[in-house]
């Protein structure tokens, strides 16, 4: 927090009489770098977009704030490093700083190097409450200090209740190491989203979620959508010790009636989970979802009502894709 004040109060000090004084970018740049028209517009557009974010955020951005200007989601193609963007960069950051607005802040579709990312991730310390970042490309010979970078700026983003992660492959077993040890050691985050970032046969999707499941930190709800989980035996070993977790979302991975039946005997044991999110589980076939459902509701006996889990909504597609829930009674 004091790191967070110091750079605003730095900031201020330079900016007394603030205009917005990073370089223009002529168009010709962007043709002389080897690009065509379609990036040169986009780039156009991308740069006006910080320009603007930044003299209103620090004008008239009011309580709550959205930025969007970093955000390349529906650009034909992704923006690659360039130093030129660095001073914009810088501007942005400086007026993240000194904002007292909530800021939420969407990254995506973007090249982000360690002299990028040293630039922004210090300035959303102890500002931004929401941070999606998703489709970004870290260089191989970049991408551990990426990481590094990264993983320090969450531990000491002191503010941050929503992270959402997506489409970022992790490379490592150690870079996912290093991203959950900075979420666990991260006090404020609640609600986390990790889709489609484990989902290559090396890197452990399985021992990521249990490791976050059994960390005794509470969370309010963890997706870890499309990420290739199956033999779940640790993660349902895991959600039996009861964890502080109102709402898990495991859709669309590869679970199968081995795993439906893990989740089954697992819920036995957890009061705390109120949502199971299963949609997309296609190798899940009826008899996988029945032992489930017998879980959540078992009329057979009045002992096997009173074993049943009382607690949990579970969220399901059967195999003619049709959508369905089960409903604690």
């Amino acid at each position: 927090r004091c790191g967070s004040l110091e750079r605003s109060i730095q900031v201020l000090k330079k900016d007394v009489d603030w205009t917005y004084s990073a370089p223009d970018i002529l168009r010709s740049h962007w043709i002389e770098q080897g690009h065509d028209e379609e990036y040169a517009d986009n780039m156009e557009r991308f740069l006006y977009e910080i320009k603007f974010e930044a003299e209103y955020i620090r004008n008239e951005s009011g309580d709550h704030y959205c930025s969007e200007c970093l955000n390349n989601k529906n650009a034909p193609t992704i923006i690659l490093h360039d130093d030129a963007l660095l001073p914009h960069f810088k501007e942005f950051a400086n007026a993240i700083q000194v904002t007292t607005s909530d800021i939420e802040i969407a990254i995506e579709n973007i090249e982000l190097n360690p002299s990028a990312l040293g630039i922004l991730f210090p300035s959303m310390e102890g500002k931004a409450s929401d941070f999606w970042m998703g489709s970004i490309l870290f260089s191989a010979e970049n991408v551990a200090e990426c990481y590094e970078i990264i993983a320090a700026s969450i531990r000491n983003h002191h503010t941050l209740r929503w992270l959402a992660w997506v489409d970022n492959r992790i490379s490592s077993d150690k870079q996912a190491e290093l991203l959950i040890e900075s979420i666990i050691d991260n006090r404020s985050i609640n609600t986390l989203t990790l889709n489609n970032c484990f989902n290559q046969s090396d890197i452990n999707g399985c021992r990521a979620l249990a490791t976050l499941l059994t960390c005794g930190r509470p969370f309010v709800a963890l997706s870890f959508s499309r990420n290739s989980l199956s033999g779940i035996e640790d993660v349902a070993a895991a959600l039996a010790t009861n964890p502080q977790l109102e709402t898990l979302r495991i859709g669309d991975n590869q679970l199968s009636d081995s795993d439906a039946g893990l989740i089954a005997e697992a819920l036995k044991q957890n009061t705390n989970l109120q949502e199971l999110c299963l949609l997309g589980n296609n190798s899940i076939t009826s008899a996988g979802f029945e032992k489930i459902r017998s879980t959540i509701y078992d009329p057979s006996s009045l002992n096997a009502v009173e074993s049943c889990n009382h607690t949990c909504y579970v969220d399901h597609m059967d195999v003619e894709g049709n959508d369905y829930g089960m409903t604690p009674r």
